[in-house]
């Protein structure tokens, strides 16, 4: 049987493995069928240099894999943080648009409601003396002209006196 060395592979001798066990004392064809199976042994045993040798090109590869799986991990985490950016400037454009939307529109809700509170107050409002503005119908809310206007310590009025009666001063 050979031993095998750093440059050569495992070998088996089973020529000489038969011989051994002849002399051992073991029949011929017995020696034969055994070094036959010790022959199959040898050839899927694995030496120590090739098993580092087979494990060192592995780790290259799984490190070759890796470096591209990294690769393409960044290159799609570029992608994603430039959509998001895109996305984030898309937003706060569709914010502005929508504040300059509704401060437009807050501001006409206000014109109308100015304009009807305005259109109310004249026609609800009642002559005055001659030579006076006119006096507003609801004694609650006060007198435009200012020499009628009343004095907040005084009773309301009730609405037949809005009419028929000059107000206190």
């Amino acid at each position: 049987m050979l031993r095998p060395t750093q440059a050569q592979p495992l070998t088996f001798d089973t020529h000489a493995f038969v011989k051994r066990l002849t002399k051992a004392g073991m029949p011929e064809d017995q020696a034969e069928v055994l070094a036959n199976g010790q022959a199959d042994l040898y050839e899927r045993l694995v030496t120590k240099e090739h098993l580092e040798q087979r494990l060192g090109a592995l780790e290259l590869t799984l490190r070759n894999e890796l470096e591209k799986v990294k690769a393409e991990l960044k290159h799609d985490i570029d992608k994603v943080q430039a959509n998001l950016e895109i996305t984030r400037t898309e937003l706060k454009r569709d914010i502005k648009d929508m504040e300059q939307k509704l401060t437009i529109k807050l501001g006409a809700l206000l014109v109308i409601g100015v304009t009807v509170m305005t259109l109310i107050d004249k026609l609800f409002q009642a002559p005055c003396a001659p030579g006076h503005s006119r006096k507003r119908a609801w004694p609650q809310i006060g007198y435009s002209c200012k020499r009628h206007q009343r004095n907040p310590l005084d009773p309301p009025a009730r609405p037949f006196d809005v009419w028929n009666r000059p107000p206190r001063w």
